[in-house]
């Protein structure tokens, strides 16, 4: 009978942590699953392995570890271990971590589960009699880390914070501003990885048409936000491949090639002017060269739209200055409908949403 009523437990838990769980791509992410995988298969040993693997590993965010912790005492709670849990609770409080967590955000809907609720918040009373308030050093470095937030120099800002939160691991004050940035840092590092594969898909669909100058200034932008963009140098090589074949083939002079190479670097650096003066010179001895004409005109006229998206991203640049969010976001919003693919842009739209508790806008083609 006991068993019936451990395996219900056991059922009940899983379905509830299937049900909360929203999977992303970041570091512990697939752990996590996999533990709950291991504990849906009655592997208590297993699962909690995979816990503690998130629960130590350093590259590991604090809220995922929040997660982690709670789950862990789950299952000891559910299991009748309740010393066991409270263990879990106290080193979560103990690393600076959940002491004013709002159990309603976690993934499992563990402020459903009495006991675990109960046990928590005994435990977090045995860190009331530590001073929460910031004071002296901790205090000054709180007032700097908020400064770099505003000014969005998050790595300062997280540096500041973890001094804080050694000397004052329980204010509710650091910890949701660490939070924040640690979610801001995520939503970059998600645009940063979906950017190259959209610029490598520009830079084909322009080398499909024949436009090897613009493909190949697309498939650059993808190298520099990830070098190891396997598909991007791919691309990058094959274009440097036939513009070679074009300057031996079409280029006798040495210094006319030179010229050439010299026009092709300026206009990967956008600086179409001076680009098209040196294909024009070239254009009476080459007169092939004029293909290449056309194909700087092309990317000056795209350059008009970047132009206004500047001058829009600048003043959204302003706006975030003054705190102005919702005004920021309305001009990044115009800034990606003008220019899709600013990269600048495109981070900082997801800093806005973040710190505005909003979903992200879709931005069409």
């Amino acid at each position: 009978m006991n068993k019936v009523k451990y395996f219900i437990v056991f059922i009940s838990f899983i379905v509830t942590v299937f049900s909360g769980i929203n999977i992303h791509a970041e570091p512990g992410d697939q752990t996590l699953k996999q533990a709950v995988e291991f504990i849906a298969k009655s592997k208590s040993e297993e699962g909690l392995r995979e816990l503690d693997k998130i629960i130590s590993s350093p590259a590991v965010g604090m809220e995922l570890k929040i997660k982690a912790y709670f789950l862990k005492a789950m299952m000891f709670v559910d299991s009748g271990k309740r010393d066991a849990a409270q263990v879990v609770l106290r080193s979560m409080l103990n690393s600076g971590l959940g002491y004013n967590y709002d159990m309603k955000k976690l993934p499992l809907q563990a402020w459903k589960n009495a006991k675990l609720a109960e046990l928590y918040e005994k435990t977090r009373k045995e860190f009331v009699k530590r001073d929460s308030k910031l004071s002296g050093r901790a205090l000054e470095d709180f007032k700097d880390a908020k400064k770099a937030y505003r000014n969005r120099d998050y790595e300062k800002a997280n540096q500041l914070l973890e001094a804080c939160m050694s000397a004052c691991p329980q204010n509710s004050d650091v910890e949701g501003l660490k939070l924040k940035i640690d979610e801001i840092q995520k939503k970059r590092e998600e645009v940063l990885m979906v950017l190259p594969d959209e610029f490598c898909k520009r830079a084909l669909a322009f080398l499909s048409r024949g436009n090897l100058l613009e493909a190949l200034y697309e498939a650059k932008r993808a190298l520099v936000i990830n070098p190891e963009h396997q598909e991007a140098e791919d691309v990058y090589k094959e274009i440097n491949s036939q513009l070679k074949r074009f300057i031996d083939e079409s280029i006798e002079d040495d210094g006319d090639k030179a010229e050439f190479e010299k026009a092709v670097k300026y206009y990967l650096e956008d600086d179409i002017v001076v680009a098209t003066k040196i294909f024009r010179k070239l254009q009476s001895r080459v007169p092939s060269v004029s293909l290449y004409i056309d194909l700087a005109n092309y990317h000056a006229m795209d350059k008009t739209n970047k132009n206004r998206a500047e001058k829009y991203y600048r003043t959204a640049v302003r706006d975030m200055e003054r705190g102005d969010y919702r005004k920021a976001r309305e001009n990044l919003s115009i800034t990606l409908g003008l220019d899709k693919t600013m990269v600048d842009a495109r981070c900082m739209l997801a800093e806005v949403e973040v710190i505005m508790g909003i979903s992200s806008v879709e931005i069409k083609d």
